[in-house]
């Protein structure tokens, strides 16, 4: 026999539930720096979300939104204003700000070989500062295994002047950093959600691979090293930001970015496309 108990009385049985995400969406609520957060719908792999070290201390940094959303109730919402920074950007580069962000990152279960999707919303009205960069999600490892002091960052997506840029550091002896335009200003992405779908095969030999579509369209294809240092325990994690830096004195300008639709998984099949409007039989046709 089957019992359904009404979400009503599931609220007044255990009041907890009602008010536990609440404070997330709580304008004067301040996320702590490596705060652990449990998302409250389904991720797959992805378990909790961990504030950084150096997320900005404000309010309005770091807060769920129930307005602008993909799937589900919530979305992450992230903003970034003129000089903010925290511990350890503050005293970086010329003048306290000049490097500032507020991040969060996936603790997970990490595979050599995974598929992942999320999608993000950069409203209209938020642009990339003249000078110096904007990264807003990275696949990355820690910086316990970089060597030669080469982050090893395998995939970064970045807000520049000509559109989005993807970007890939394996970390190797010589700090490669390739970049390329993956979406112009041309494709007017702004003020829409973009759906981001990521298979990749972290490797040091030939045998590694990094497959990226937005919105079901085939947009990055890469066969090769991906990561100069494999060590299986530290694997790269899903980071989403607003992640600023080597910006002029004086600056003036607030960033916002909402993600969601986080999932990960081994294969394509158990990301659960279909709540995207997507299949995998779709994906694997566009490449």
């Amino acid at each position: 026999m089957t019992i359904v108990v009404p979400i009503l009385l599931m609220l007044i049985l255990f009041p907890g539930l009602a008010g536990a995400n609440e404070k997330y969406l709580d304008h004067n609520y301040t996320e702590g720096q490596q705060q652990i957060i449990k998302w409250p719908e389904k991720t797959g792999d992805l378990k909790k979300i961990e504030t950084i070290g150096n997320q900005t201390l404000e309010p309005y940094s770091m807060m769920w939104s129930t307005d602008v959303v993909r799937t589900g109730d919530y979305s992450l919402r992230l903003e970034y204003r003129d000089n903010d920074c925290g511990q350890d950007d503050c005293p970086r580069g010329d003048f306290k700000g000049q490097f500032g962000r507020t991040e969060a990152f996936w603790k997970s279960n990490s595979r050599i070989e995974s598929w992942s999707r999320f999608s993000v919303f950069i409203p209209k009205d938020t642009m990339h500062q003249p000078e110096g960069y904007t990264m807003f999600t990275q696949y990355k490892t820690s910086n316990k295994v970089e060597k030669n002091g080469c982050p090893q960052i395998p995939l970064l997506f970045m807000l520049s002047d000509e559109g989005i840029l993807l970007a890939q550091e394996p970390g190797d002896k010589n700090c490669t950093q390739d970049y390329k335009v993956m979406m112009s200003n041309d494709e007017d992405f702004k003020g829409k959600w973009l759906d981001f779908v990521v298979h990749t095969r972290w490797s040091n030999k030939d045998d590694g691979f990094i497959h990226v579509w937005v919105n079901g369209n085939k947009e990055h294809t890469y066969h090769g090293m991906t990561l100069y240092n494999v060590v299986k325990q530290r694997l790269p994690i899903q980071r989403h930001n607003i992640y600023t830096g080597n910006k002029l004195q004086g600056h003036k300008q607030t960033q916002v970015m909402y993600f969601d639709a986080f999932y990960s998984a081994r294969t394509c099949d158990k990301i659960e496309l279909e709540a995207l409007g997507y299949s995998c039989k779709a994906l694997e046709g566009s490449n």
